[in-house]
């Protein structure tokens, strides 16, 4: 993760301060976070806004003593002097992604489940994990992927983070190449997993109803899992209800 706001910071490296209050454990963060700014260990730049967050929040990535630092330590990472606009125009995406990665690393740290591999999109076209379009000769790269084992079962999960922004034509490709990748078998013979997932987080509850019907118009039934972003920020992964494609019913992830 290259950028991360304060809020998903706190959420990551803070969270097992349970009995402390969520604004003492973010003014802790805050501290520290300012701390490492001053020094040159992180640098810092300003959105205009995130949907559903309001306000300026800060975005802190590596700086340039942090990447000595790491160096140190034999780790190679890259820093950036500021992020340019093509950067600063997806952010809200990948910060939305980020989102997803907390979840999933917490619920590892708190024992729900193993993390096996965590994969971003440059792993996942890398080492060649891209799914196949149902027709023609695209690829449909996802925004992340994951592979875990509970209660001794294995379990792949596809990332999808829809900003309200991409075309039914463009989604019902993507949604079209993962039924077929399910149920082709292409995907237990890719990963040895024979739990598949597909789950999408949404910026609104109108824009969940309306992609779970296009879902369920081209037959997606129980492979597809949907929430509302916010959800995810405010419950967890673990206590939120997720909207199953082809049911009525809610459910949890796990």
């Amino acid at each position: 993760m290259r950028f991360l706001t304060k809020e998903q910071i706190t959420r990551l490296l803070f969270w097992e301060r349970g009995k402390q209050e969520r604004a003492t454990r973010e003014s802790v963060c805050q501290r520290r976070l300012t701390r490492l700014y001053h020094n040159g260990y992180l640098n810092r730049f300003y959105m205009t806004t995130i949907p559903g967050q309001g306000g300026s929040p800060a975005v802190y990535y590596l700086g340039a003593t942090g990447k000595r630092y790491l160096k140190g330590l034999g780790i190679n990472a890259k820093t950036i002097n500021k992020p340019g606009q093509r950067i600063q125009m997806f952010l809200d995406h990948t910060l939305a992604v980020n989102d997803v990665w907390i979840e999933v690393e917490k619920m590892h740290r708190e024992g729900v489940w193993k993390l096996v591999h965590w994969m971003t999109p440059t792993d996942i076209i890398g080492e060649k994990k891209r799914i196949p379009a149902a027709t023609g000769q695209k690829w449909i790269v996802p925004d992340g992927l994951f592979f875990v084992v509970e209660d001794g079962k294995q379990k792949g999960f596809y990332v999808e983070v829809d900003r309200g922004t991409m075309t039914a034509k463009r989604f019902g490709m993507k949604v079209s190449a993962y039924i077929h990748y399910r149920t082709g078998g292409h995907f237990e013979r890719a990963s040895g997993f024979k739990n598949m997932r597909v789950i999408i987080t949404v910026p609104t509850e109108t824009r969940l109803l309306h992609l779970k019907k296009a879902v369920e118009g081209l037959g997606g039934r129980n492979l597809f899992w949907l929430i509302v972003e916010s959800s995810v920020r405010k419950l967890g992964f673990g206590a939120a209800y997720w909207r199953i494609a082809g049911t009525e019913r809610d459910a949890y992830l796990f």
